[in-house]
C-alpha cells in the first residue's frame, strides 16, 4: 500500500486519527494532549490507543484527554475532570 506523495485530507477520519497519534508520540514528549482521541477509530484503533497512552504513563508523560466515551476514561484516567458551565471540578482520583 502505497501512499506517497497522499495528503492526509484524503485519508479516512480513523486513519487520520492514527497518523497524528504517530506525530504526537515520535519526540517523546512529556506532556501530551488528545482531545476526543478515539472518535472515529475501529476498535483496533482505540486498542492501540489505549497501549500507546499505557506505555506514555508509564514512560512519565503527563497526559490530558478529553473523550465523551466514559469507558476510555475510567479505563486510561488517574484523574477524572468534568467541565461544566465553565468551571473545572474534579471527579475521582485513581
Amino acid at each position: 500500500y502505497t501512499v506517497k506523495n497522499k495528503s492526509i485530507d484524503k485519508f479516512s477520519n480513523g486513519m487520520q486519527k492514527r497518523l497524528l497519534m504517530a506525530q504526537a508520540i515520535m519526540e517523546k514528549n512529556d506532556l501530551l494532549v488528545f482531545d476526543e482521541a478515539t472518535n472515529s477509530l475501529d476498535e483496533d484503533g482505540r486498542n492501540i490507543f489505549k497501549d500507546i497512552v499505557n506505555e506514555e504513563k508509564a514512560r512519565g508523560a503527563i497526559i490530558i484527554m478529553s473523550s465523551h466515551y466514559r469507558e476510555d476514561i475510567e479505563e486510561l484516567c488517574d484523574m477524572v475532570y468534568e467541565m461544566e458551565n465553565g468551571c473545572l471540578n474534579m471527579l475521582k482520583e485513581m
